[in-house]
């Protein structure tokens, strides 16, 4: 597993307190390939399944119901005024498959 160099990249939508607006933000830390080998080397990710589970849990540890992470979104045509709070760690799961499957691809993993 090829982990020199390696920057992921993994958008999604986040607040920027700053602008004040809407933003895309990269979920990755620069460390996080670093942490995939050492697990993978530790024998505690052997498998797809494993990988899986090890990005949801550490989603939830960094991003899972923390306010500087929500937003609000709504539907600009609905009649009524609906809106849903959604956090980092909710557009993470949502899309865990194409994650992992991008992980993979990205760091060189074999299992």
């Amino acid at each position: 597993m090829k982990v020199k160099g390696v920057k992921l990249k993994w958008n999604v939508m986040a607040h920027d307190f700053n602008k004040d607006k809407i933003v895309p933000y990269n979920i990755f830390f620069e460390s996080f390939p670093e942490e995939i080998r050492k697990e993978i080397q530790r024998k505690r990710i052997t498998n797809y399944e494993e990988l899986k589970e090890y990005i949801s849990h550490w989603s939830k540890y960094h991003y899972w119901s923390r306010a500087e992470h929500e937003i609000i979104v709504s539907g600009l045509h609905s009649k009524e005024d609906k809106e849903e709070k959604i956090d980092v760690d909710w557009q993470i799961q949502m899309n865990l498959n194409r994650i992992t499957e991008y992980v993979i691809r990205e760091c060189k993993i074999e299992f």
